[in-house]
Formats: structure tokens, C-alpha cells, sequence
């Protein structure tokens, strides 16, 4: 029998939480970012062309 398996729990529901804000605290830096780029005005930048 191979010595690197781990138990599993088969009656767990999930493997992450249902909501992922659940991982960070409030205070955290990533909130004030996101805050930042939802009042970025993106509208007067012309279409990328590949």
C-alpha cells in the first residue's frame, strides 16, 4: 500500500468556502483595490486591437 494517500472524508461538503470574500478579513487590502477599478472610467479608452 502507497505511504503518500491521506484519509478522506467523504461526508465533507465542500473543499472551499461557498463564498470566497469568507477567505479575507474586511480590512483587507484587496477590498480597497477592487473599490478603486469599480470607479476607474474605462469608457474613453478605444477597442485593442490583436
Amino acid at each position: 500500500m502507497a505511504k503518500g494517500f491521506r484519509p478522506v472524508d467523504r461526508d465533507q461538503q465542500f473543499l472551499l468556502p461557498v463564498d470566497m470574500r469568507e477567505w479575507l478579513p474586511d480590512d483587507h487590502v484587496v477590498w480597497v483595490l477592487l473599490e478603486v477599478v469599480d470607479h476607474l472610467d474605462l469608457s474613453l479608452d478605444p477597442p485593442r486591437e490583436f
